[in-house]
């Protein structure tokens, strides 16, 4: 199974946690979870939110709730989880912008699909 294709599983899938562990994130769709190793940005109405960015926590556990309409990803560039009220939550896939062995990595669930980037 492609990355692409493993990544729409959470179409339609709401974000029901978002979890801090000390220097990466995860993101959990009721079943499905991506950690990012990068933290991602955030767009919504109040702006975009760096992992920098006064506010940057609250504004990604605001996104807790909401369902994914659409999934935009290149294996090179980005992954970009599109919601339905036209927020987003984006990461760069470039390797320049990240310091470790990978950036993110997903899975489906238990025994389920993986993608390592």
């Amino acid at each position: 199974m492609e990355a692409d294709s493993i990544f729409k599983s959470i179409q339609n899938e709401q974000l029901s946690e978002v979890a801090f562990v000390q220097d990466y994130i995860q993101l959990h769709f009721d079943g499905p979870i991506l950690t990012c190793f990068n933290w991602p940005k955030i767009k919504n109405q109040n702006g975009e939110f760096a992992k920098v960015s006064l506010g940057y926590m609250d504004e990604l556990c605001y996104q807790i709730g909401k369902i994914v309409l659409k999934i935009d990803f290149s294996e090179t560039q980005f992954l970009q989880i599109n919601f339905k009220d036209d927020s987003s939550i984006f990461l760069s896939l470039d390797k320049n912008a990240y310091n470790g062995p990978e950036i993110l990595m997903f899975s489906n669930g238990p025994g389920q699909a993986v993608a390592v980037i």
